[in-house]
């Protein structure tokens, strides 16, 4: 009997070439996107499991209030004074540790280079319980001591057994030794320490906190309000009772009560995360819950396949009635038939599954590439998902039209006859009209989408960053004794047009805030503006234009701000000036403003630029003071000729180590900076595309097998109305609009949704596009002209049908 069934199977496969093919692509659009989001899921939610304290450990982020225009909604950091005082204050806490990252620069013999060190508090090695090589949990126990993996051992030494080896750590004004104590496995990549999306943070080499006064003796973390900053992490671990609300809470309540006005007006709350989640701030930062709206995503997509089949299939099935009643009448029972329609669609679904496996395996390298995951397929360890889904999907996508085509009795299944309610006939046409509203909605979001970041790209040749050299680390003593010298040098270059120092380069969101007035002393109306130390040229080599007033001048001594003076001249931007109540750029020139912490640190506009993002044009545009002083500066930016040789760029590494032979040579192009900015922007985008390709092709499914559903139903009334004499000018408008109809409702419903949608899109964005509503009603156009050709092509081949089929029974 299963021989029997088997054979019916495939021959009906064979014999329905077009609905198979159209059913194991719908199908197998539809698991791969579900398995996909499924695997990704799962690798996201379950990273740090080879750590025993996981479900007890947390890390703390800070909230931003939504109304402080920050950029983000959260930051994945905390102060640094909020340590002690958690500790102190609350009971429930059995470890504290926080966890700052600095680039320092550390020399072996004669090799320097700069590596990432983490500085942890000494609960750090007993809420982690890494796996010693060398030594112990407990072999880090001084300031001059360190913890390395055995990746750094190897790359550093060539060897992994270096315990009682030496690295200098140097500082602005020292060399210090620091003792390998012990060394521990690399972790993997699903480890919140290696796995922060758009960031090559790993941890490879970690000392206690106290340490940091080797390098610097201004942090003072212990006390430090001042420094937020997504590099200094806090994780508190509790014994497994206490709530996630109350650490919120609790941690709330200690910031507010202990912290700083001027910090704390622009914190909302601090949120304890569980360690598992950790991987993830890079998406709460947005906002947006990314990895609960993939899940959701993958089974919406799966649900809406599955509905694509049933439609189709029922359509099919319904010309094997005279079969089911032949059946029905030689003996075959109800149960006999469905097990036979069941097999068929299972076998269908099993080609569905092989081919959505094969889908996989070409995105996900895609995937991990874009992202920096490292996700795999274990297909041991998936087996049960994927057979429990297989025979899921089978039993959900058979069981409408099995039932469906098995119920008529025998007589009226001969005869051709079945009776079809319109509960049926309204939920796929609702179905269709929701699949096509999300279509719709995904292709609008596509276009905004690709328009803005086209916008941003645009937008960004205000700075020449394919033209600028950008040197970093250069804030070291040493370094800048011998900077004039090097500058003088570079100038000499044929191919350099220009060479500047600033404390901070465009594209990089570093935000360096100043408080200050208009008025002496007032305190109540006090503006917040970012500070930038530039050199001179600085403008003149990021084209950033004058508007009023002059740039800083050579000739002019006061321009450069010299150490223990009470003044300074500065350069504003645009948005500055309004803020300190000028109406007009040529106002604020020869004015003056203060300091909010020093009142009688006096500054001297002379000048005003234009608005320029200098932060990137996905955050919003801050009000600038520059200044010249000799103080904080981190880049060297060269500015190149059209057409440079490239041999200038060996020149700059040159000269650089000829004068620096004792400090590595860290360069890019600015258009790395701005590459980094936007790589996220970017797998967003191909994310955003890939689900809007996904569900309009099952739109256009659905909308295929709906109207094959009809058609079918409709069968004689064509054969009829042919008869009668109606053409295919007739029948083909007839079927077309009342197939059309399920689309033209959801473009009604899809223009709204799709703009409140774009319109929170755009909200990250400083200088958004305009047009958004054409562009949102060509998204709903082109969705419905699809769908007319596809009906169209359906509906000619209706009309085109010899009517004597249709009526040879009657």
């Amino acid at each position: 009997m299963l021989q029997s069934y088997i054979k019916i199977a495939i021959r009906n496969l064979f014999k329905n070439r077009l609905y198979a093919a159209i059913n194991i692509i719908g199908l197998s659009i539809g698991l791969a996107v579900f398995l996909l989001s499924t695997i990704i899921v799962d690798y996201e939610r379950n990273h740090d499991h080879m750590f025993a304290n996981r479900d007890q450990i947390f890390t703390v982020s800070t909230v931003y209030d939504p109304s402080a225009n920050q950029g983000s909604a959260e930051s994945r950091g905390v102060h640094l004074a909020m340590k002690p005082l958690a500790e102190a204050q609350m009971p429930e806490l059995t470890g504290v540790s926080r966890r700052m990252m600095f680039e320092t620069l550390m020399r072996i013999e004669d090799a320097s280079f700069y590596q990432d060190i983490h500085f942890v508090d000494p609960d750090f090695t007993k809420m982690f319980d890494f796996s010693y090589i060398y030594g112990t949990a407990e072999s880090l126990t001084g300031p001059s001591q360190i913890v390395v993996t055995d990746e750094m051992a190897e790359k550093y030494f060539g060897r992994v057994d270096v315990v009682g080896e030496t690295i200098r750590l140097v500082s602005q004004s020292s060399e210090n030794p620091m003792q390998i104590v012990a060394v521990i496995e690399s972790l993997p990549a699903d480890t919140h320490f290696n796995s922060v999306i758009g960031s090559d943070e790993r941890l490879g080499i970690f000392a206690l906190v106290d340490t940091i006064d080797l390098i610097t003796d201004t942090l003072n973390p212990n006390e430090n309000w001042s420094h937020l900053s997504s590099d200094f992490m806090l994780y508190v671990m509790t014994d497994g009772t206490v709530s996630q609300d109350k650490l919120d809470r609790d941690l709330t309540m200690v910031f507010n009560e202990n912290a700083p006005v001027s910090e704390n007006e622009f914190v909302a709350s601090l949120k304890a995360r569980p360690l598992k989640d950790a991987n993830l701030s890079v998406w709460y930062t947005t906002g947006v819950p990314v990895v609960e709206t993939m899940e959701i995503l993958g089974i919406v997509v799966l649900a809406i396949a599955i509905i694509n089949y049933a439609n189709l299939a029922t359509a099919q099935n319904m010309g094997r009635f005279r079969e089911v009643g032949m059946r029905k009448a030689l003996g075959a029972s109800r149960r006999q038939l469905l097990i036979q329609f069941f097999l068929e669609c299972q076998s269908i679904v099993v080609l569905a599954m092989i081919v959505s496996l094969a889908i996989i395996e070409m995105v996900i390298p895609f995937f991990n590439e874009s992202l920096g995951r490292v996700v795999a397929v274990d297909y041991v360890t998936i087996l049960p998902l994927l057979i429990g889904t297989t025979v899921g999907v089978g039993l959900l996508a058979g069981v409408y039209p099995a039932i469906l085509i098995t119920r008529a009795t025998p007589s009226d299944a001969l005869r051709n006859l079945m009776q079809m309610g319109n509960r049926g006939a309204l939920f796929r046409t609702i179905m269709i009209g929701t699949q096509f509203t999300l279509s719709i909605i995904m292709m609008a979001l596509v276009l905004v989408v690709y328009i803005q970041n086209g916008k941003v790209l645009k937008d960004s040749e205000i700075f020449p960053k394919s033209q600028v050299v950008n040197i970093q680390r250069i804030d070291n003593d040493a370094i800048m004794e011998r900077m004039d010298t090097f500058m003088t040098e570079v100038e000499k270059l044929p191919d350099v047009e220009y060479v500047a120092l600033s404390s901070q380069v465009p594209y990089r969101q570093q935000n360096w805030t100043w408080d200050v007035t208009s008025v002496k002393g007032d305190m109540e109306n006090k503006i917040g503006v970012n500070s930038m130390n530039v050199s001179h040229d600085f403008m003149t080599l990021y084209q950033i234009p004058i508007v009023a007033g002059r740039d800083f001048s050579r000739d002019v001594s006061a321009d450069e701000t010299k150490a223990g003076a009470t003044g300074a001249n500065v350069l504003i931007n645009e948005m500055a000036a309004q803020n300190l109540g000028y109406a007009t750029p040529e106002d604020a020139i020869g004015q003056t403003f203060y300091s909010a912490n020093d009142d009688s640190y006096m500054l001297r506009i002379i000048g005003v630029t234009e608005n320029r993002n200098i932060l990137g044009l996905q955050n919003h545009l801050k009000p600038f003071v520059f200044r010249i002083r000799n103080l904080g500066y981190r880049h060297v930016s060269v500015r190149l000729r059209e057409g440079a040789n490239a041999s200038t760029l060996n020149d700059l590494e040159d000269i650089w180590r000829e004068i620096n032979p004792d400090f590595p040579y860290v360069w890019d192009f600015l258009d790395a900076e701005f590459e980094d900015n936007f790589s996220m922007m970017r797998s967003v985008n191909m994310a955003i595309a890939g689900f809007a390709a996904v569900a309009v092709s099952l739109a256009l499914f659905g909308l295929f097998g709906l109207a094959a559903f009809q058609a079918e139903q409709r069968t004689r009334e064509i054969g009829i109305r042919k008869v009668l004499g109606a053409g295919l000018k007739n029948i083909v408008p007839m079927l077309l609009i009342q197939f059309s109809k399920p689309a033209m409702w959801a473009a009604l419903v899809a223009v709204p949704a799709a703009y409140y949608a774009s319109d929170q899109y755009l909200a990250y964005f400083a200088d958004r596009i305009a047009g958004v509503v054409p562009l949102i009603m060509g998204a709903g156009f082109v969705a419905v002209l699809l769908a007319w050709v596809t009906i169209a092509v359906h509906a000619f081949k209706v009309a085109r049908q010899n009517p004597i089929k249709a009526l040879r029974y009657e």
